[in-house]
């Protein structure tokens, strides 16, 4: 510990034990600027860590994301600034985030060019329908909504036509169990409907009143998995 003597006009440093029999040392004080100074010591040699792995894997862009901005949760910089944050942290992260982080990083990159494709999708599609109709599309995400039901799984399908719909998941598409075929590496597994999987289901659309090309879907039927995003 550190003290100042200014009759003198110098510092004394001392252990702890010295300082307590002096009268001098708070103990509380002590133990937090020990937590303290480990916190920060333990963060640096994270950081350092952290730049070497995702410098190897060839993501030294998302160390600069980073540190050098702040982001909106959800935002395609934000994720990556929080995957850092655990790699940080932790000191590892999994090949899916890797994999995740490149992609973003892609995103980021190419935005304007994204954009740019995505608006011309959206001028090509057809305005969304009223009425009962076969719906073909693909699966852009899913997410859970609270409702007076209970928890709610719904999707959001890009349809061949162009539009986009929104909507409850078919019960029957929930759960996808996937198996290869015979005489291959076969192979049951079990998991949810995924972004780039493609559907098919008969359903009651209901254009919106502030977009012709999007619109809602209710009372599916006959639903089905008409291909894997794995496939």
């Amino acid at each position: 510990m550190l003290f100042y003597h200014p009759k003198t006009n110098t510092y004394i440093r001392t252990g702890f034990d010295c300082a307590q029999k002096l009268d001098m040392g708070d103990e509380r004080e002590f133990r937090s600027y020990q937590a303290a100074c480990k916190s920060a010591l333990e963060l640096k040699a994270g950081k350092i860590r952290a730049q070497a792995i995702l410098s190897e894997a060839g993501l030294s862009r998302a160390w600069d994301i980073h540190q050098n901005t702040q982001f909106i949760d959800g935002t395609p910089e934000g994720i990556v600034s929080d995957i850092v944050d655990k790699l940080i942290r932790y000191g590892s992260i999994s090949e899916k985030q890797e994999e995740l982080i490149g992609k973003l990083l892609y995103r980021i990159e190419h935005q304007a060019e994204i954009d740019a494709q995505r608006e011309r999708e959206r001028e090509m599609a057809a305005p969304c329908p009223n009425g009962r109709h076969l719906v073909t599309g693909e699966v852009l995400k899913t997410e859970v909504r609270s409702s007076m039901y209970g928890d709610v799984l719904k999707m959001l399908v890009k349809t061949d036509g162009g539009f986009l719909l929104w909507g409850t998941v078919p019960a029957c598409l929930e759960i996808i169990e996937e198996t290869k075929k015979e005489g291959t590496d076969t192979w049951t597994e079990q998991r949810g409907l995924q972004r780039g999987d493609r559907v098919e289901f008969t359903a009651t659309l209901t254009r919106s009143d502030r977009d012709e090309k999007f619109g809602f879907f209710k009372r599916p039927t006959k639903a089905r998995l008409v291909e894997l995003v794995t496939a």
